[in-house]
C-alpha cells in the first residue's frame, strides 16, 4: 500500500497543478505494473529484466528536465513491464511470443524516428497493444473477446485521427483504461463493483475539455485499476 500512499500524496499535493498530476498517474502506472510483474515471476525467471527496468526508471526520472521527457521516461518504463508481463502470461504460446516481438520491433523502429512525444507515442501505442494481448490470454473462456475487438477497434480509429503525438497517447491511455477494465473483471468477476467505481470516475472526469486534464484521467484511472489488480493478486498468491 506504499505506493497507493505515494499517489494519493503526490496527487493531492500538486492539487491545481495538472503536468504533476499527470507525471503522478503515469509515473505509479510504470511502477505498479513492474511490482506486478516481479509479483508473477515466480522462477525469477525475468528478475534482472525487471530490476534493469526499474533502474532505468529511476535514473531517466532523475535526468529528465522536461514534462515531456518524465512523461516519455514513464511511458517507456510502462510499456517495459507490459512486455515482462505479456511474457509471463503467453509463455508457451509461440504465436503469442511472436507477436509480442512485432509490437517490440515497431515501437523501437518509431522511437528511433522521433522526437520524446513521439517516442512517448510510440510507448503508449505498444503499451496498449501488450495489455490487450494479456487480456486475450487471460479470456481464457472468451467471455471478453467480443468487447476487447471493440476496444482494439475504437484504439485503430482513434489513432487514425490523431492530429498529434499528444493526441495518440491520450488515445492510447484512455483505451489502456478500458481494456484494463476488461483485464480486472476477467480476472476476477467480484472486483467488478470497484471496477464500475473507476469507471465511473473516469466518465466524470471526462467532460474536461483539455489535453492534459483529459490525460490526467486516463493514466490516474489505469494507475487505479492497476493497483486494484496488483493489490487482488498479492492477496490470491498469499493465500495460495
Amino acid at each position: 500500500m506504499d505506493l497507493w500512499r505515494t499517489y494519493l500524496e503526490r496527487y493531492a499535493g500538486n492539487d491545481g497543478m495538472v503536468e504533476d498530476q499527470v507525471l503522478a498517474g503515469c509515473e505509479c502506472s510504470a511502477e505498479v505494473f513492474g511490482r506486478m510483474a516481479r509479483m508473477l515471476d515466480r522462477q525469477a525467471r525475468l528478475a534482472k529484466v525487471i530490476g534493469a527496468r526499474e533502474t532505468a526508471f529511476r535514473e531517466g526520472a532523475g535526468r529528465a528536465a522536461s514534462f515531456d521527457e518524465r512523461l516519455a521516461n514513464a511511458l517507456f518504463a510502462l510499456y517495459g513491464h507490459l512486455q515482462s508481463l505479456s511474457l509471463l502470461f503467453v509463455s508457451g504460446s509461440n504465436e503469442a511470443q511472436d507477436l509480442i516481438r512485432q509490437v517490440n520491433a515497431r515501437f523501437r523502429e518509431q522511437m528511433r524516428s522521433g522526437d520524446v512525444p513521439g517516442a512517448a507515442a510510440a510507448a503508449a501505442r505498444a503499451g496498449f497493444a501488450l495489455i490487450s494481448l494479456i487480456t486475450l490470454a487471460v479470456d481464457q473462456g472468451g467471455l471478453v473477446t467480443q468487447g476487447i475487438r471493440k476496444i482494439e477497434q475504437r484504439f485503430r480509429q482513434g489513432a487514425e485521427q490523431a492530429a498529434s503525438d499528444w493526441d495518440q497517447i491520450l488515445n492510447a491511455a484512455y483505451r489502456m483504461v478500458e481494456m484494463m477494465q476488461m483485464l480486472v473483471v476477467v480476472s476476477d468477476a467480484g472486483l467488478r463493483g470497484q471496477v464500475e467505481q473507476i469507471a465511473a470516475r473516469f466518465e466524470e472526469e471526462d467532460h474536461l475539455k483539455d489535453r492534459k486534464s483529459k490525460l490526467r484521467n486516463g493514466f490516474c484511472r489505469l494507475f487505479e485499476l492497476a493497483h486494484l489488480l496488483t493489490t487482488h493478486l498479492d492477496d490470491t498468491l498469499a493465500s495460495g
